[in-house]
């Protein structure tokens, strides 16, 4: 059984669930998962399920915070701009290619659009973070993946958007409590 430390140490050659002594009425394995070409190491025990590795030393994890009210996402046909309706909005979400003009808004603001999909909230990753900050909408994104919780996401420069459908957001919740993040609803 290898210790903690020759797990980290060993950069060259990943462990894949390699187990070690942790606390005396639970087993608990450290696993790697490669992405892009960078390792990341997690630990799984029988109490938490999956939990970042740097947890286990001491580092929190985020808070997110449950948004009130449901989102729309709308396709908009980009000559028609962006409606006045969505400017004047407290929060909104805008992203535009050559091809297409996407729009995220509270449900309760109508705007014409050619596509649009309802019922999401959403879930604010509670910042500011620094943008160096590594693997956080990856690690939250897996944790939601593995409770089968589809997502669409919006970044900030300070923080980031986790949008559910509404009819999955108690199943985020227990994924996301369950992996030891904190989960606030306002």
């Amino acid at each position: 059984m290898l210790s903690t430390e020759q797990c980290l140490t060993n950069k060259d050659k990943p462990y894949n669930s390699v187990s070690y002594d942790s606390a005396p009425n639970y087993s608990t394995n450290l696993s790697t998962d490669k992405v892009d070409n960078t390792w990341y190491l997690f630990i799984y025990n029988d109490l938490i399920g999956a939990s970042p590795f740097y947890h286990e030393f001491g580092m929190p994890l985020q808070t997110l915070a449950v948004l009130p009210q449901q989102f729309s996402i709308h396709s908009v046909e980009i000559e028609k701009g962006i409606p006045t309706m969505v400017l004047e909005s407290e929060i909104y979400f805008i992203g535009r290619t050559k091809e297409e003009l996407s729009i995220v808004v509270p449900s309760d603001i109508a705007i014409e659009s050619l596509e649009s999909d309802t019922h999401w909230r959403a879930l604010e990753l509670i910042g500011p973070l620094e943008l160096s900050m590594v693997g956080i909408m990856a690690r939250i994104g897996a944790i939601l993946a593995k409770a089968k919780v589809s997502i669409f996401v919006v970044s900030t420069f300070e923080t980031d958007f986790f949008l559910i459908k509404n009819n999955k957001l108690k199943d985020a919740i227990v994924a996301l409590e369950k992996a030891d993040y904190s989960v606030v609803q306002e």
